[in-house]
């Protein structure tokens, strides 16, 4: 594996991780909370993704890909916690 994809996959989990514990720690206080914050983040997240992605396809900017690799990670999280907590046991 070349260091570049090695930085790709870091960044992605590191997105992924430290999202992920954040926001398990606010539903495991809270669920009510943490829904609703996961939610908005969820919209938040999503729609940065969307215009930052329209943006590059429209004018090439000097941003790094490991910059959609962070965000990409963050938004699984976002969903897989979603489908995870959304189950109240």
């Amino acid at each position: 594996m070349s260091n570049n994809q090695a930085d790709k996959i870091f960044y992605f989990i590191q997105g992924f991780l430290l999202y992920g514990i954040v926001l398990s720690l606010i539903y495991y206080f809270n669920h009510y909370i943490g829904m609703m914050l996961n939610t908005i983040f969820l919209a938040m997240i999503a729609s940065v993704m969307i215009i930052s992605i329209i943006s590059e396809l429209l004018e090439r900017s000097k941003i790094s890909p490991l910059y959609f690799y962070t965000i990409a990670g963050i938004l699984l999280s976002a969903i897989v916690l979603m489908g995870v907590f959304s189950y109240e046991l």
